[in-house]
């Protein structure tokens, strides 16, 4: 498939894209650096400020994970039992010396009594005095510490080295950007809590980092005017398999708890996950942030590293940024760069040692058919020079040799692909459930708002999953949930007038800015196919069970609207370029042109994008969960795809998880298309409204960072039931 230049361009590992407004603030969120843990990492800290400094954010707000607790307290643990084995042996050489005096003053006595000459006797026993002494004060000086007296040790050291390690975040321009923290009881304890205070008290002159307190902070964005709560679990939690869970019990609780009305967004820390659900049947926006370190043990299902940067609009919208670190984490040897002083037999040393990890000095032996005297020269002289560039130890438990662990932490750099061609950016307008022929479908959001969307997100693909038509079964007709004189086939050729509305009128508006600097009559019927094969934004659909109830009664789902749906476009295009003023093409090959775009797909299938990623979508024959994101859980689980559409549900749920093979994977469980639904009101349900847009940037075919939002306001408006009746009744002039 050819690909967009220009589109690889714009997608670029900055978001410069989108261009700076009045009235927005652009946010950073990490969560859970986790200093004190074997996952913590400063490359990851100084990678973070990278990015914010190109995204030129306007401030960071890290939400719980400041300290790992456990880590701490195993530390401490460690400390402890140092200390008590090292007064355990001072305490051993004392109880050695002590019942040596004894019989030096019986036989000190014994020479006084007798006249004789005990002067080297008496020397003898003060020299052992003054070991004993030195022993008891030996004894005394290695006494075990309370874990109170270590606790505060390590609360000054941890600081310290945060102090050190944490970058000072600055824009572009140079701008000094703030870090606002919120600890977590459950994850940070109460020596997060001091830790962040005692950092506060070391930047306090560059005034840098402000500390919110614990659990949870209520923040004002200044530009945007967006009310944003930052949640952080003051419990312990427990393992569950699904990442919405833990996250939206938080809210819930907040809800419950709170005497204010609720916020714009809630921003969930610590559970790494990354999750994104927008206004919609609920009153505020949900999202869940990565972890910002290497996940060594997970506790919830922790799966995302990285960060997040929202975009809040003064009017409430939003644009949720992800970026992934995770795919520099998974093979994180290979950005270790060997020092310029070693030899070639250290090189190849360290090079066995970046693709697996330990070795023993038998198995490099064998891989490198190197002798093993040369080997163990090089080995030592490794180990000795503990090089800043690439630090080695040995383990004598295991025989094996391995990078330093607290080298890694502290010395490894994390690279970030450089902007060019090689990156490329789709675009994926996703929607369900437009369930053509209702009295409740938003007609005209579908006809005048859809549209835009399609143009101002520049789109590649409109993607449909399902349920295109309201359908006749369940009595709907009679029980006024349909438009009056609808059936199967004009349901089919009504759903394919406002979908091919919707791409014409996408088309019409690229071609007159495609058009600006050119002159129509000089252009070639060559060109003119060029321009719809790369303006006519691709649409793929497949049948919801609404679609599906054609079946009982012996139909093809969707066959009619199908032929209409090329028809409508082959017309359309026509009438478009003859108002353009553009030379003419033949129905057959306007309909050649029109037929590959226009893709009816099953669950099974999947579609190739320019950038080599690949989108399919899934209408589930089922109910929602009161865990919203099962669903989409299950999509990411069930097919090997880079993006999955999920239907049916009319709720919002945006999932996005890390695979070893596939990289960055989303799942977009999407909205309706209908104001409401009887159907659904009666059971207390609230539906969300609206379409999902899908942004999935990848460099050389590898995601790295996404963007997903809903876009679309319920307009609350269906069609009155009685439309027709009461025509009728105006006609014959029985209205009155």
């Amino acid at each position: 498939m050819k690909k967009n230049k220009k589109a690889a361009q714009d997608a670029g590992p900055s978001s410069s894209v989108l261009q700076k407004q009045f009235g927005y603030d652009d946010v950073a969120y990490i969560s859970r650096i986790d200093i004190g843990s074997d996952g913590y990492r400063k490359g990851l800290l100084l990678l973070t400020e990278d990015r914010a400094r190109v995204e030129n954010v306007d401030c960071l707000y890290l939400v719980g994970g400041l300290v790992n607790k456990f880590g701490v307290a195993a530390r401490i643990r460690k400390i402890q039992a140092e200390e008590k084995e090292e007064h355990g042996k001072a305490v051993t050489a004392l109880m050695e010396l002590v019942p040596k005096r004894l019989p030096l003053v019986a036989q000190l006595k014994e020479l006084k009594a007798a006249k004789k000459d005990c002067q080297k006797l008496e020397q003898e026993l003060k020299e052992l005095d003054e070991k004993i002494q030195a022993a008891k004060e030996e004894v005394a000086r290695l006494k075990p510490r309370t874990a109170s007296l270590i606790m505060d040790m390590l609360v000054e050291e941890i600081a310290q080295e945060l102090d050190e390690d944490l970058p000072h975040f600055k824009k572009s321009t140079g701008e000094k950007v703030k870090l606002y923290i919120v600890t977590s009881p459950a994850y940070d304890g109460q020596v997060g809590h001091r830790v962040a205070d005692r950092l506060v008290e070391l930047r306090r002159k560059d005034r840098d980092v402000l500390y919110f307190g614990q659990v949870r902070s209520f923040v004002k964005l200044k530009k945007s005017g967006q009310g944003v709560v930052l949640l952080t679990p003051e419990k312990a939690v427990w393992r569950t398999t699904a990442y919405s869970a833990y996250p939206d019990r938080l809210v819930v609780d907040d809800l419950k708890r709170g005497s204010k009305t609720p916020p714009d967004m809630y921003v969930v820390g610590c559970f790494g996950s990354s999750l994104n659900r927008g206004k919609g049947s609920k009153k505020f926006q949900r999202i869940s942030l990565p972890v910002l370190h290497k996940l060594e043990n997970t506790t919830t299902g922790e799966n995302m590293v990285g960060m997040r940067i929202v975009r809040h609009h003064r009017n409430g919208a939003t644009e949720v940024r992800t970026f992934d670190f995770k795919h520099l984490l998974t093979n994180e040897r290979s950005m270790i760069t060997l020092p310029p002083s070693c030899t070639k037999v250290q090189a190849k040393i360290l090079e066995d040692l970046k693709v697996h990890g330990s070795r023993s000095i038998g198995q490099m032996e064998d891989e490198l058919e190197i002798p093993r005297d040369v080997l163990d020269k090089a080995l030592k002289n490794l180990l000795e020079k503990k090089n800043v560039k690439a630090s080695i130890l040995f383990n004598e438990n295991s025989a094996q040799y391995s990078f330093n662990p607290k080298w890694l932490q502290k010395n490894l750099r994390f690279t970030w692909p450089e902007a060019g061609p090689q990156w490329m950016k789709d675009t994926i307008v996703g929607f369900s459930c437009m369930h053509a022929g209702s009295v409740h479908t938003a007609e005209e959001f579908i006809l005048n708002d859809l549209p835009e969307i399609v143009v101002n997100e520049k789109a590649n693909v409109l993607f449909s999953a399902g349920d295109n038509i309201e359908g006749m079964k369940h009595d709907l007709l009679l029980r006024k949930e349909v438009l009056a004189g609808f059936n199967y086939s004009k349901m089919e050729e009504y759903a394919a007038k406002l979908l091919s509305t919707v791409m014409l009128k996408a088309f019409d508006k690229r071609l007159t800015g495609a058009l600006k600097d050119k002159d129509p009559k000089k252009m070639t019927q060559a060109e003119v196919k060029e321009l719809i094969a790369e303006l006519l934004v691709i649409f793929i659909y497949i049948c919801g069970n609404h679609d599906e109830w054609e079946l009982d009664i012996g139909l093809d789902p969707l066959a009619h609207f199908d032929l209409c749906m090329r028809m409508m476009l082959r017309d359309g295009i026509g009438k478009i370029l003859m108002g353009h003023g553009l030379p003419s093409l033949s129905s057959q090959e306007i309909s050649e042109l029109v037929d590959k775009k226009v893709i009816r797909f099953t669950e099974d299938d999947h579609y190739t994008l320019p950038s080599g990623l690949t989108v399919g979508a899934i209408h589930y024959h089922a109910g929602r969960t009161a865990t919203n994101s099962v669903w989409p859980e299950r999509a990411l689980a069930q097919f090997r795809v880079h993006h999955e559409l999920v239907g049916n549900f009319h709720v919002e749920e945006h999932v996005e998880e890390y695979d070893a093979e596939l990289g960055l994977r989303a799942s977009d469980m999407l909205p309706t298309l209908k104001c409401k639904s009887d159907f659904e009101s009666k059971k207390g349900k609230i539906v969300d409204f609206g379409v999902g847009v899908r942004k999935l940037i990848s460099y050389k075919g590898r995601v790295l960072i996404t963007e997903g939002g809903l876009h679309g306001k319920n307009p609350h408006k269906s069609a009155p039931p009685d439309e027709a009746y009461q025509a009728h009744l105006k006609r014959l002039g029985l209205d009155k």
